[in-house]
């Protein structure tokens, strides 16, 4: 028989295998019978189709649905559109997220954070856009105007009065404010649609004038109504600062930044002051180019004091730093022949404002380093600056005007600002004169500038507080803003008795507090 004439035997019997013999695979087997034992097989176990085949298709599978996902998401930035031409199914999701960490080692390495990604950005697309909202800014009246008779008696009744009319421009004229309330009125009672302006210039006045009308028994219930108005105004703040290209929408803008001053909130009020400076200022160059006529000059020269007042002021109060611009071209007073008028006043805050903002910048914060010698001398030349502006007070101080009026709250303001500005003066000269030098005759210098300045401080403390009893007649509103200067006053006094406490005028400082 040739030797492979038998075919291969792939299963042998278990005596046969415990034996390890041949066996034939016959059933009994030649082994079996011829020792005479049972034959018995066991079922013999197949290869199968192996683990590696099933792997490289779980992942093949894997990989075609991330494919899948990379097209759609290139489609949807490709084509440009609103909305996906397709998203990843629950089911690719599903797969995508229960890749397992042996599969993960066979893809490439920036795959699966694309991949989440993928998911998470088709997922929160759908969510977005069914949530979206294509339409206009919303606006909203928190609260509807008062009928038209009432708001015109409420104006015609402050604007002889009211204590800051000088900083609301519509205010100058009588018949500029009520034609921008029979320009409201005419396009409707709630319309804040058509004229932004009108609508904010409105219901800024009407807040101001509610607010100073109202007594200090009912500021708080009054005080709803007043913000109401005010939110009124400012929910249409974006659009005129975006789109305002007049010097109506700047007087929109300094009447808001007005009505700010005289409230707590600082941080509002330098936004809108800010805003109102840049809007004056584009419009300013436009009609240097354009040489518009003298009218509207005159308006823009009022508005530009204004602005600078409320800027200067922002600065003082707050330390902010604003943009700065050239010094306006101050009025000559002496041509006015109303001492009391609002242009008049304005003119004196003007003036004292240009003296308040060198002090700043040349004093306070000087652009460059100046020596302790040039420094002093600079403080004596603003010192000589605000009392020669002080003595032109003096027609406006002695006037005949009534008790609670818009000039006599001017006329406390200036004299608060003035003897503020005194003091600042006097405490940067004497921090100027603490030079370390060794020259006696410095040292002797010295001395006497200290004994110059700081009594000058302490007497402008004593009489800015003795004006602290003539504001009793007006509101809490016009109050508040001054509230810096007696502060300022006290803690010069304070310091001035804990330093001399036995001085003969220790007890005087100590009964002006």
């Amino acid at each position: 028989m040739p030797r492979n004439s038998h075919p291969a035997t792939r299963n042998a019997c278990l005596l046969c295998q415990q034996r390890k013999r041949k066996c034939d695979g016959r059933d009994p087997c030649a082994n079996c019978t011829r020792l005479g034992r049972e034959c018995s097989y066991t079922q013999r176990r197949g290869r199968g189709l192996g683990k590696s085949k099933a792997r490289i298709a779980s992942l093949e599978q894997r990989l075609a649905a991330l494919e899948s996902a990379s097209s759609t998401h290139g489609a949807v930035h490709d084509g440009g559109s609103a909305e996906p031409t397709s998203t990843v199914t629950d089911t690719a999701q599903e797969k995508l997220v229960g890749v397992s960490t042996n599969a993960s080692k066979f893809l490439p390495a920036p795959a699966s954070p694309f991949l989440e990604f993928a998911a998470l950005f088709a997922g929160a697309q759908e969510r977005i856009e069914s949530q979206l909202d294509a339409g206009p800014f919303p606006r909203k009246v928190f609260a509807p105007l008062p009928p038209r008779e009432l708001v015109i008696n409420i104006l015609e009744k402050i604007v002889e009065v009211f204590s800051n009319a000088y900083l609301f421009p519509p205010l100058f004229k009588e018949t500029a404010v009520l034609g921008l309330v029979e320009r409201q009125f005419e396009a409707g009672a709630s319309n804040c649609r058509d004229d932004p302006v009108t609508w904010a210039i409105t219901n800024t006045v009407l807040a101001a004038a509610i607010q100073f009308e109202a007594d200090s028994e009912s500021l708080s219930s009054v005080q709803r109504i007043v913000w109401a108005y005010f939110k009124n105004a400012y929910s249409v703040f974006p659009e005129i600062i975006i789109q305002g290209n007049d010097l109506v929408a700047c007087e929109a803008l300094v009447c808001m930044s007005a009505f700010l001053i005289s409230t707590p909130d600082g941080r509002t009020a330098v936004q809108v002051t800010a805003s109102a400076s840049r809007l004056l200022s584009l419009l300013s160059e436009k009609s240097q180019h354009n040489n518009m006529r003298s009218g509207i000059t005159e308006q823009n020269n009022r508005l530009f004091w204004i602005v600078y007042i409320l800027k200067v002021d922002c600065v003082f109060k707050y330390g902010c730093l604003l943009e700065q611009h050239p010094y306006p071209i101050l009025p000559d007073i002496s041509s006015y022949t109303e001492t009391t008028s609002l242009t008049t006043i304005l003119s004196y805050f003007a003036q004292v404002s240009a003296i308040k903002s060198r002090i700043q910048s040349r004093v306070i914060l000087p652009q460059e380093p100046l020596s302790h010698s040039q420094l002093l001398k600079l403080c004596f030349s603003l010192e000589h600056e605000l009392r020669t502006w002080h003595e032109s007070l003096v027609p406006f101080l002695s006037g005949n005007y009534k008790p609670e009026s818009t000039s006599s709250y001017a006329a406390i303001l200036l004299r608060f600002i003035f003897q503020n500005a005194l003091i600042t003066v006097h405490t940067v000269a004497m921090h100027a004169s603490k030079d370390p030098q060794t020259n006696e005759a410095w040292h002797e210098h010295a001395r006497h500038i200290h004994q110059i300045s700081w009594p000058r401080c302490v007497v402008a403390a004593r009489a800015t507080l003795d004006l602290t009893s003539n504001l009793a007649s007006f509101p809490f509103n016009d109050i508040w803003p001054t509230l810096c200067y007696p502060l300022s006053a006290t803690l010069v006094l304070l310091l001035a008795i804990l330093n001399q406490p036995t001085d003969e005028e220790a007890e005087a400082n100590l009964k002006s507090i």
